[in-house]
């Protein structure tokens, strides 16, 4: 998140103004045995930092329709609970766990919510802390009420190659237009069928 734009320090004057931090859902309560499944022989990962459980679900999709394993970062706590416990897009901050080996996969996710129209910080500290070489990357997320500018699209997928990796398809989804967790789930499910052979070729369907 870039603080710098004119508009941004406006809103955080309105958001502390009306108290915007008592209207932010409070992170969900993830069991240690949430974080983490494993699928025997699979050749893809899915990774995924939600602080309040809606950007996982769409991952725990994206895991089924695949066959992948799927991980769940986890931060130190606090962050995005409001606009000033939420850390700049391009801040490096601790993430857990800080490196994967990834060299049975030939497919990686990896995906978060979107805080103030950018990336959470979560998501590209994990990214800039991987060796992605050779990794085709699928980049997600969640939004409600604005997707990210092209030009910070275009940075995050930068950030990727930086690590090796190429990026070949990013999905957003649109919480509010689809209301419940179910709702968000079945077009988790319906992107991941209609681009499988994208993401994974046709001869491996």
């Amino acid at each position: 998140m870039i603080r710098s734009r004119s508009a941004l320090p406006a809103v955080a004057g309105l958001l502390a103004l009306f108290g915007c931090g008592a209207c932010t859902p409070p992170p969900e309560i993830v069991r240690p045995d949430d974080l983490r499944s494993t699928v025997p022989l699979a050749t893809a990962l899915v990774v995924v930092y939600s602080r309040t459980g809606h950007t996982a679900r769409m991952a725990r999709a994206f895991s089924r329709v695949l066959g992948a394993d799927y991980l769940r970062l986890t931060g130190e706590g606090g962050e995005g609970n409001s606009w000033f416990s939420t850390p700049s897009w391009k801040s490096r901050v601790p993430v857990a766990p800080e490196k994967v080996p990834l060299e049975q996969y030939r497919l990686v996710l990896i995906g978060g919510p979107v805080w103030y129209w950018r990336p959470n910080a979560l998501t590209s500290s994990f990214i800039r802390g991987q060796d992605l070489t050779g990794k085709d990357v699928v980049l997600f997320y969640t939004f409600e009420g604005g997707r990210m500018p092209p030009e910070v699209e275009s940075e995050w997928k930068s950030w990727v190659a930086g690590q090796g990796g190429k990026v070949i398809d990013l999905v957003g989804i649109d919480r509010k237009k689809l209301g419940e967790d179910g709702a968000l789930e079945q077009e988790a499910e319906r992107i991941a069928h209609e681009r499988l052979a994208k993401w994974i070729g046709r001869e491996n369907r």
